[in-house]
């Protein structure tokens, strides 16, 4: 299991053998997904958690079933939706029941909840993915929810690139025109980039071993059904409207310009939005072979700074830890989802492990990506690394980049992966 396989190799191996450690890697490479999805639908975070875990029982539950699906996120995705359809239906019958016994005691008056300006998109994104048929549905999904490079979708889809261009052209087409029905109006350039900003709204730390504890508990015995009943319980007798991360993700996402997403280099492109005092994420315990590694989920940092979905500021003297690493047995490259502006390539991210002058594992000499407020995935050669180790990241210059995500995949391995959904000005 040490070489990141595929994932329908470890549903193979979950189905076949119960493996607890091959669908824990499935957990850890979609729960930002999923909660993601959730979040934009049902508007709650505790809510969010409780589909979330009830997607990923559905997943252990259905697994014998989707050995032949050749896109899980789309799997995943759209049960999601569902999920979420099923939750919301009960929380209009709740409220319906509130009203009608609000009516019946005139002194007691329950304000309405206040909608945002920019709500509305949110849950209106996943019901025009869910509009698109599976074909097209892909195609957006590999590029913006899995991170998939055109040659890779192209491989899995079996098209030719120019096609798997034009189908996802056509596709956002289609969300552009689902959307108009609904009453909003939005550029291909606006969609694309709100499809990115929305792609990653990072889980709780605990979510991915709850999802796995409480999936393997239901496959053991408990039905999917009335554990679902179970889920949202927890959350129905509340009335919170969107958490400020929400609106505030939305908000960004809203002014977003992606002009290459169409093109062959494509990188995705982002409101530039300095913040300060951004909390990093609590790091797991480890991470698994080729799993996609949260630059906010470090364990100890010397320098740099934290802002949403990233860290900036990274120069020279600037050190990062992540404890606890596994890279498995056949980890080939250093992939890294990064900004950086022309003036900056040509500086260096160096890859130690075991101390912070440890051996150099890689380095990577980041390239232009056109901006601060432009992503792509850059990547290098990795030097024979085996095993769970620490890592730790230096820098050589001055606001070398952002970084936002990194992995250390096997060769030709699909690491599925979610854009960052804001950007940072580092230090010139």
């Amino acid at each position: 299991m040490g070489d990141a396989p595929t994932d329908t190799r470890l549903l193979r191996d979950f189905v076949q053998s119960r493996s607890e450690t091959a669908f824990a890697q499935l957990v850890a490479r979609y729960v930002n997904m999923v909660y993601a999805s959730a979040l934009r639908q049902v508007r709650h975070p505790q809510a969010a958690e409780d589909v979330t875990q009830d997607v990923f029982a559905m997943l252990a539950s259905k697994a014998p079933t989707l050995l032949d699906e050749h896109i899980l996120p789309s799997w995943l995705l759209s049960a999601t939706r569902y999920t979420c359809l099923d939750v919301l239906k009960k929380e209009r019958r709740r409220r319906r029941r509130e009203q009608k016994a609000a009516r019946m005691r005139p002194d007691v008056i329950e304000p309405e909840p206040t909608a945002g300006p920019n709500d509305e998109i949110l849950p209106l994104l996943d019901a025009a993915l869910a509009h698109l048929s599976d074909p097209d549905r892909s195609t957006v999904i590999l590029k913006f929810f899995s991170g998939a490079s055109d040659r890779e979708a192209a491989e899995i889809l079996g098209i030719a690139e120019n096609a798997l261009r034009q189908r996802r052209f056509r596709s956002l087409e289609k969300m552009r025109a689902f959307l108009r029905r609904q009453g909003l109006t939005v550029g291909a350039e606006v969609l694309a980039g709100a499809l990115t900003a929305v792609a990653m709204q990072p889980a709780p730390p605990h979510l991915a071993a709850a999802a796995v504890k409480h999936a393997l508990a239901a496959g053991g015995g408990v039905g999917a059904a009335g554990i679902k009943g179970l889920l949202i319980m927890t959350w129905v007798k509340t009335n919170t409207v969107a958490v400020a991360t929400v609106v505030a993700l939305l908000m960004a996402g809203a002014a977003l310009l992606v002009a290459g997403h169409i093109g062959n280099r494509e990188p995705a492109t982002v409101l530039a939005h300095p913040q300060t005092h951004v909390a990093q994420l609590t790091p797991p315990a480890e991470f698994f072979p080729g799993q996609q590694i949260p630059a906010l989920a470090s364990s100890a940092m010397r320098g740099g700074q934290n802002f949403p979905g990233g860290l900036g500021y990274l120069d020279t003297g600037t050190s990062v830890k992540y404890a606890n690493v596994d890279f498995g047995d056949n980890a080939a490259s250093f992939r890294a989802c990064l900004a950086v502006p022309a003036d900056h390539a040509g500086k260096q991210i160096v890859v130690r492990t075991d101390a912070a002058d440890g051996p150099v594992a890689a380095r990577l000499t980041v390239q232009s990506t056109g901006g601060w407020g432009h992503l792509a995935v850059q990547s290098t050669r990795l030097s024979s690394v085996h095993g769970k180790h620490d890592v730790y990241l230096s820098f050589t210059g001055s606001g070398v980049a952002n970084l936002y995500w990194f992995c250390f995949p096997a060769p030709d391995t699909l690491v599925p992966s979610t854009q960052p959904s804001g950007a940072h000005s580092a230090a010139q």
